[in-house]
């Protein structure tokens, strides 16, 4: 039994581990192209994150990341849309959404 919210994509392969272990945050969501993506884990090794787009487009990857925030911006997020955040650890992956909204002037 997780606090998962309608957001929150929890996968793991082994029933044991719980998925609170790993877990990442973004914010602000909905945003105009440019958020913060902050990792709360127990893990204090590498990780992987790789954001796709709803089309499944790999817009961004990282491998053997350390920090605990990784701020993201138009450079990365280019266009309104709905978008896939995965964190990965060993044979844990956390998946988010993250809606990128078309800023209005």
């Amino acid at each position: 039994n997780n606090n998962a919210d309608d957001n929150d994509v929890l996968l793991y392969n082994d029933s044991e581990k719980k998925a609170d272990v790993l877990d990442l945050y973004i914010y602000p969501n909905p945003n105009w192209g440019e958020f913060t993506i902050e990792i709360n884990s127990a893990v204090h090794q590498p990780y992987s994150i790789i954001i796709v787009s709803s089309k499944g487009e790999v817009i961004f990857k990282a491998h053997q990341l350390i920090e605990k925030t990784i701020k993201v911006d138009k450079k990365i997020v280019s266009s309104a849309g709905v978008y896939f955040i995965s964190m990965s650890y060993e044979t844990n992956v956390v998946t988010k959404k993250v809606i990128v909204q078309q800023k209005n002037n």
